[in-house]
C-alpha cells in the first residue's frame, strides 16, 4: 500500500506550491508508504509519493519515476502481478530496476493508454508526459485501489485519499448531503459521488486523460466485466467444473505470491481463505505466516 498525491494546475493560477503545502500533502498519506517519500515538479505539474517498498527493495524503484529521457513521470500504488510477462512480450530492455512501476511507466510510453487493459493487478496511479502536457489518471478493473479526485479554478488535484486532497484545493471540501443516505444504506457511496461536494472517485477500469494546455479532460472506460471478460462453454460433469474453478483460483493465488518480503494471509475461518491458504502454501518457497 503506497500513497500517490499531486496537482496539475492551470495556465494563470499560482504555480507555486509552498513547503508547507507539500509537507501537509505528503503527511497527510505518510502512513500509506513509511519506507520512502518523493516529489516531482515541472511548471504546472506536481506530484507525490509515498512508498511501502514490496517488489525491488532498493532506491532505483523509488517514486515519482522518471523515464531515461526526462519526459514521462510516474506516481504508482498497487501491484501489477502479470509484470514480468508484460517486460518479456513487449520486448522492454535495459530496465534500471526491478520493479512493476518502471514497467508500467516505460510500456506506456511506448505503447500508451493500450497497456492500461493489459495489466493484471490491484492499481492507481498518475503518469505525466511533459512533452505534450497531459496527465492520466488510471485505477484498476475492479477498483480495489482507491483514487479520489477535485477540479476546481486553480486546477485538478488527485491523491489516494480525501484528506491528502483537501490539503491542495482552493477551498476546504464541504459534505455532500445527498450521498450520505447511500453510504448509510450501502456502507459506501455509489459511482463517482464522494462524502464531500466536488470530491469525485475515478470509477474502476477508467482513466482520466487531462489536457494541461486547454485544461479540457475526458474519462473513457478501458475495461469492464461485461465487454471485455468471455465465458467459457461450458462442458464436462460437475467433477470437471469443480477442477476448472480450481485450477483458475490456484492460479490467481500464484499470481499474487510476487514479492520481495515475506507474505502473510489473513484468516477468516471460511473456505475461501482456507482454499487461498492451501494453494498459497504450495507455491510460496518458505513457511507462509497466517494471522487470524
Amino acid at each position: 500500500m503506497c500513497g500517490i498525491v499531486g496537482k496539475a494546475m492551470r495556465q494563470g493560477a499560482d504555480l507555486a506550491l509552498s513547503d508547507e503545502k507539500v509537507a501537509q500533502a505528503i503527511g497527510a498519506i505518510n502512513h500509506r508508504g513509511p519506507d520512502s517519500c518523493g516529489t516531482y515538479s515541472n511548471g504546472n505539474m506536481w506530484l507525490g509519493h509515498v512508498r511501502l517498498s514490496i517488489i525491488d527493495l532498493s532506491g532505483a524503484a523509488n517514486q515519482p519515476m522518471v523515464t531515461e529521457d526526462k519526459r514521462f513521470v510516474i506516481s504508482f500504488n498497487g501491484e501489477v502481478y502479470n509484470f514480468r510477462d508484460l517486460a518479456s512480450s513487449l520486448s522492454l530492455v535495459a530496465l534500471r530496476s526491478h520493479s512493476d512501476t518502471e514497467v508500467v511507466l516505460e510500456a506506456f510510453a511506448e505503447f500508451g493508454v493500450e497497456i492500461f487493459s493489459q495489466l493484471n493487478g490491484m492499481f492507481a496511479f498518475a503518469i505525466y508526459d511533459k512533452h505534450a502536457q497531459k496527465l492520466w489518471l488510471v485505477r484498476d478493473r475492479l477498483g480495489i485501489k482507491p483514487l479520489y479526485y477535485s477540479i476546481d479554478s486553480q486546477g485538478l488535484v488527485f491523491g489516494s485519499e480525501i484528506k491528502a486532497i483537501s490539503v491542495l484545493t482552493e477551498t476546504p471540501p464541504v459534505c455532500e448531503i445527498s450521498a450520505l443516505h447511500e453510504w448509510l444504506f450501502y456502507g459506501n457511496t455509489l459511482g463517482e459521488h464522494t462524502l464531500y461536494q466536488g470530491v469525485r472517485k475515478l470509477l474502476p477500469g477508467h482513466y482520466l486523460e487531462l489536457d494541461l494546455i486547454a485544461f479540457t479532460h475526458e474519462t473513457v472506460e478501458y475495461w469492464s466485466p461485461v465487454k471485455q471478460a468471455t465465458l467459457p462453454q461450458i462442458k464436462g460433469s460437475q467433477d470437471d467444473l469443480a477442477k476448472g474453478v480450481e485450477h483458475l483460483l490456484e492460479q490467481a493465488v500464484k499470481r499474487q505470491l510476487v514479492s520481495d518480503v515475506p507474505v502473510g494471509i489473513f484468516l477468516s475461518g471460511g473456505i475461501d481463505s482456507s482454499a487461498i491458504t492451501a494453494f498459497a502454501a504450495k507455491h510460496y518457497c518458505g513457511r507462509i505466516a497466517t494471522y487470524s
